[in-house]
């Protein structure tokens, strides 16, 4: 998506390129029509008329300003992370909760069932993932998808830490975001959703000491990977 700002930018700097242009002309028609006068010898310059200055000089500002938007949008559209304008153009979000911050609207969702979502479940190494895909077309006001993980690994972990992805179809990456620190209950959830359709990747880790590496998945003693495909027009 071309930023709003590739548009008034060239704007506003054909508006000051108009203004000084006929601030100009009228600089040296003004000097010309007083030479005349004080100077009636003098060779007489015939100037356009200001009309015509003022479309000659419209229609050039205007048609370098398309050119100039032009060449924009081809770079954007062919940006180097490989991405079409309409996944910059789509919404993307995701939270993760402790099991005690479900509250408000969240408390509504629980880990056995929740009306007008499908549920699965996988489990994934030392992971379990319990997990709900909306049967609804996308809006703000519902998560597309709400995701239980259980660590049911044999170790001794204290800590755990995600790190989210949404990607295009074929794995380009579009954004994300982790944390990592927060103590390890019964589960944890990630509650998105996302206006396109995408894939969403959750890496998960656990840490069985409090040291950690400045990467999120340094020192990790268990991590684990799920992708959930997400279509919000629900379409077969």
């Amino acid at each position: 998506m071309v930023s709003i700002f590739v548009f008034i930018m060239p704007a506003i700097f054909a508006l000051l390129l108009l203004i000084v242009t006929v601030a100009v002309y009228f600089f040296i028609y003004k000097r010309n029509i007083n030479k005349a006068l004080n100077d009636r010898d003098s060779v007489k310059r015939r100037m356009p008329p200001p009309y015509k200055v003022l479309i000659g000089a419209a229609s050039v500002i205007i048609i370098l300003t398309i050119l100039f938007i032009s060449v924009v949008r081809v770079n954007s559209g062919n940006n180097g992370g490989g991405l079409e304008d309409k996944y910059f153009a789509a919404s993307y979000s995701f939270n993760v909760y402790q099991p005690d911050e479900m509250t408000g609207y969240l408390s509504a969702y629980s880990i056995e069932e929740n009306v007008g979502y499908k549920k699965y479940v996988e489990d994934i190494g030392d992971v379990r993932v319990t997990y709900f895909m909306s049967e609804e077309n996308y809006d703000v006001y519902h998560p597309g998808f709400i995701a239980y993980v259980e660590y049911v690994g044999t170790k001794d972990v204290l800590n755990y830490g995600y790190w989210g992805n949404f990607l295009t179809p074929d794995g380009t990456n579009i954004c994300g975001r982790g944390a990592a620190g927060s103590d390890v209950e019964d589960y944890f959830v990630v509650v998105g959703s996302t206006s396109i359709e995408c894939t969403f990747q959750l890496d998960m880790y656990y840490y069985d000491s409090e040291a950690k590496g400045e990467e999120i998945e340094d020192g990790a003693a268990s991590s684990e990977t799920i992708k959930l495909i997400l279509d919000p027009t629900n379409e077969e």
